[in-house]
């Protein structure tokens, strides 16, 4: 059964609040008068069966109703009065409704898209049993579903969806808008274009990906697999295995039952227990590891690596871990009964140490690299000794402590001589056949004597994007920075960071008693206060 309705109305404009579908909103809050058509319906259906709606353009609003045996429809369709084509518009966009096999289908059809689009704007609610599925697609517009007792397919070309709470699988793809879901009883897979990802708890396994904003999940029951190309990425907890990536931003993981699989091109990794075997990576952040239970693989090229090796209720660990920093300090906290064998090794050892109490029994030595500097390693035994723990830093301390603090000291352990400070071999053969020589962050740092700090871009601070960026430059021999390129880090922040660097300045690098040109990697961090 249909009605339809023919009303003049003036309404404020602007119902729409998807990012995507903004140049509709706007022709919509400049448009006057209203010509508004309302069309009704019901179709007979039962509880289990499956609602599919599908629109050319228009809003979707799906509810639960207490009525069982039907699904009834509202469709508001308006478009601007004062258009000479305004009725035939709206008469051209075609509501069409039947019942299936399957449950109930609802069809609406602009037959010019295109045409369409900004000149009519179109809802649609739909009111359906409480156990039910619902299958919604809209070429341009939002979604919204409220509780079902069911499962959901929800697709938008470009606006934002809302699914309240469903007790099945839950699938969402929008190609530019925002995706929000609350409690999900099955698995949940959700794609944005490039808004942010937001769920609660997932009881089966979830596979969420941004091409731009931030994902964050509550829980996950099974496994995990979250993926952005530029935000940050928050779980607070997961009974499985987890694979989180982002272009550019902070990775912070709660508690870990499974196995972790973590990267991240310019920010830093957090997690706060992990039970599984980890493999984590950055290239331009901090790692910070508050439980480990298991097996941990870590790499920063820049940034500090901080591990607490929890005390498991056995003495040796399940595998070799390694722990490695291109510039930056390791830390590492450790239960007084494991049984470990230790290989620390540092390669700028004549400005930074090994940092251990007698109890370690660290034997400290320098070893000669082939065609470099020599490095120092300090090789010990805990409880007898047992799976190998590597800690590898370029340029960076590396200290030890036990869990309990027991082992804390104000003062290092006595290093091995420290290497020379006059030019190396490497640096001379570099300034002989490039006219440049190779410094890293630390060592060119102590050198600036003038810096200017980043302006914080406002629109990375409105969308709460942080991190590191990376810039490979090149100063010459008066100190001045003379070329600048981008390694890594969120775009928002790097145009900022290389506005700043450029005014930096450097007391000149010497060498052999004459200013050189200096090749090295600045790193600017962008933090939120």
């Amino acid at each position: 059964m249909k009605k339809t309705v023919s009303i003049l109305s003036v309404v404020a404009a602007c119902l729409f609040t998807a990012s995507a579908v903004t140049a509709q909103a706007q022709d919509q809050a400049q448009a006057g008068p209203r010509l508004t058509d309302v069309r009704t319906g019901a179709v007979p259906a039962r509880e289990g069966q499956r609602l599919r709606l599908v629109t050319d353009i228009g809003n979707i609003r799906v509810l639960t109703s207490g009525a069982a045996h039907q699904v009834s429809y509202t469709v508001r369709i308006e478009t601007d009065s004062r258009l000479p084509d305004a009725r035939a518009l709206m008469q051209q966009f075609r509501v069409n409704e039947g019942a299936t096999p399957e449950g109930v289908l609802l069809r609406g059809a602009a037959p010019w898209k295109k045409e369409f689009r900004g000149r009519l704007w179109v809802t649609f609610e739909v009111q359906v049993p409480r156990r039910f599925d619902v299958e919604a697609e809209t070429g341009a517009g939002n979604i919204e579903v409220q509780e079902i007792e069911g499962r959901a397919a929800l697709v938008s070309m470009g606006g934002n969806v809302t699914m309240h709470r469903a007790t099945g699988m839950v699938k969402i793809n929008t190609s530019g808008g925002h995706v929000k879901v609350g409690d999900v009883g099955g698995d949940l897979m959700a794609v944005t274009g490039g808004g942010h990802v937001e769920a609660g708890r997932v009881n089966g396994g979830a596979y969420l990906r941004s091409e731009g904003g931030h994902v964050k999940v509550v829980s996950v029951e099974k496994w995990a697999e979250l993926r952005t190309v530029g935000g940050n990425i928050y779980l607070q907890r997961t009974g499985g295995k987890v694979v989180v990536e982002s272009g550019g931003g902070q990775i912070n993981l709660g508690e870990v039952a499974g196995a972790v699989q973590a990267r991240t091109a310019g920010g830093g990794i957090q997690i706060a227990r992990v039970s599984g075997p980890t493999n984590i990576e950055t290239t331009g952040g901090s790692i910070y590891l508050k439980q480990v239970l298991n097996t941990v693989n870590a790499n920063t090229s820049s940034g500090q690596i901080t591990a607490w090796f929890a005390n498991t209720g056995s003495k040796e660990v399940l595998g070799t871990s390694q722990l490695v920093c291109g510039e930056g300090d390791i830390v590492v906290y450790l239960p007084r009964e494991i049984a470990l064998s230790i290989e620390a090794t540092i390669e700028a050892a004549s400005e930074h140490q090994i940092i251990a109490g007698p109890e370690f029994g660290l034997q400290k030595t320098w070893v000669r690299t082939p065609g470099g500097p020599r490095v120092l390693q300090a090789k010990g035994l805990l409880n007898g000794g047992g799976k190998l723990l590597k800690l590898h830093t370029v340029a960076g301390n590396i200290k030890l402590q036990w869990v309990d603090g027991g082992v804390v000291r104000p003062a290092p352990v006595p290093l091995a001589p420290p290497e020379p400070s006059e030019p190396t071999w490497r640096e001379r053969m570099e300034h002989r056949f490039r006219g440049r020589i190779q410094r890293n962050t630390e060592v060119q740092a102590a050198l600036l004597a003038h810096k200017v700090d980043p302006k914080y871009p406002e629109r990375a601070r409105k969308e709460g994007v942080e991190g590191w960026v990376w810039l490979h430059t090149v100063i010459n021999e008066s100190g001045a920075v003379e070329e600048l390129t981008v390694i890594s880090g969120h775009p928002w922040l790097a145009e900022a960071a290389i506005e700043a660097v450029r005014q930096w300045r450097y007391r000149p690098t010497l060498l052999n008693g004459r200013p050189v040109k200096v090749e090295t990697v600045v790193k600017v961090m962008f933090t939120l206060k």
